[in-house]
């Protein structure tokens, strides 16, 4: 069914395939509802948009785990006799069901009392800046002002009889890192979803920030399938404030499009525009910016002189215990993380912190316990719907 076949290139709609149409289709349209057919206004906050709905139903006789690779594609032509047509990418996914049944605990409203809140911290990456790149990043000013401001504690130590002068006479090199750090807060009831927090974070010297620049930070994720798009997460936040905010980006397999080299993407663009043509809408995706449901926080700078501040960024992605399909968990995926500073939102050109290549272990988030909890409703025949949501 591909656009490309020989079985529909040159062929209307209705002729396509027809060697392998089904006689008695398994799928079937539900035709008597109109709703399933509706072209609807978009909750989209950019650009002009309408949803087309198009419902097909799939009886299934034994409800039991169920498993799919999947793929979609929408082809629109002007007439029933029109041979050509326009056509979207056709994208591979997968579909996992599983099997359920009807528990007492589906009843419970969901609270998120946080004295019920677990937090299960996991992998933690730290990468540093060599000096070279925090050189060209901040300038030989901020080097000398660190340099300063360096040599001015040391000689307050010297001054202060309660100070720890376990102090070096020369002055180091700053440093910057940057750690990538994730983990997951759970709940006890089944209605409440558990979450997988996020925390980028940038220790650096605290001469090096000023407040009001906007840190943006980002980790792109690669978990190296057919089947599934590369994602990019990036957090911003202003240095001195507690305000966050996040952008998901779902890349297809353009690894380095959020990459601050990318001519594309990145380079002269501001921070709402960056990569637009790959960024979700708030609506389409389930992260949140913030401290909300997130189990750790990044530790403060404990170097001696006090001349460091480790500066946070906060998010977390929702993870329903309803059918959630743990094989996307328990596996290895590629990353790459990195940061930069603008001055404002208005800004197209940034401080540049590098970035960093690694992997990083998704463990497994583990099942809900309670005794015949394990989805949603009991049946012999259930019914699985695809919505195809059509931009015009």
């Amino acid at each position: 069914m591909s656009s490309d076949s020989d079985d529909v290139a040159d062929k209307r709609w209705y002729r396509q395939n027809s060697n392998t149409v089904m006689s008695y289709p398994e799928f079937y349209a539900p035709f008597w509802n109109d709703a399933a057919f509706a072209l609807v206004d978009s909750e989209r906050t950019t650009g002009t948009y309408k949803k087309q709905f198009c419902e097909l139903q799939l009886d299934i006789e034994d409800l039991e785990d169920l498993s799919f690779t999947m793929e979609t594609g929408l082809r629109i032509y002007k007439t029933d006799d029109a041979k050509e047509f326009f056509t979207t990418p056709e994208a591979k996914f997968n579909y996992f069901q599983e099997e359920q049944v009807y528990t007492k605990d589906l009843e419970v409203v969901p609270t998120y009392a946080p004295e019920k809140q677990k937090a299960e911290p996991k992998e933690k990456k730290v990468f540093a800046v060599d000096i070279q790149t925090i050189t060209d990043a901040f300038g030989t000013d901020a080097i000398n002002q660190w340099e300063t401001d360096y040599a001015q504690a040391l000689l307050d130590a010297e001054t202060n009889e309660n100070t720890n002068r376990s102090w070096r006479q020369s002055v180091p090199d700053p440093e910057v890192s940057i750690t990538v750090s994730y983990g997951y807060t759970k709940y006890e009831e089944l209605t409440e979803s558990d979450w997988m927090y996020w925390y980028i974070a940038v220790e650096m010297p605290t001469s090096f920030a000023t407040d009001g620049e906007i840190l943006y930070t980002y980790v792109t994720i690669d978990a190296g399938t057919e089947t599934e798009d590369i994602i990019t997460a990036s957090c911003q936040t202003a240095f001195g404030s507690s305000d966050y905010a996040i952008a998901i980006f779902n890349q297809g397999d353009d690894l380095d499009a959020l990459s601050s080299t990318n001519a594309d993407y990145v380079v002269g663009k501001t921070i709402d525009t960056q990569a637009d043509d790959y960024e979700e809408e708030e609506a389409d995706h389930d992260w949140i910016a913030g401290l909300d449901y997130n189990g750790e926080l990044a530790p403060e700078s404990t170097d001696a002189e006090g001349l460091y501040t480790n500066y946070a960024c906060y998010f977390v992605k929702e993870e329903p215990k309803l059918g959630r399909d743990d094989t996307l968990f328990d596996r290895e995926v590629d990353i790459i993380i990195g940061a930069r500073i603008y001055a404002d939102s208005s800004a197209t050109d940034f401080t540049d912190l590098a970035e960093s290549s690694d992997t990083l272990f998704i463990d497994e988030i583990g099942n809900y316990s309670a005794a015949g909890a394990a989805g949603l409703f009991v049946s012999t025949m259930a019914t699985v719907m695809f919505l195809f949501t059509f931009a015009f």
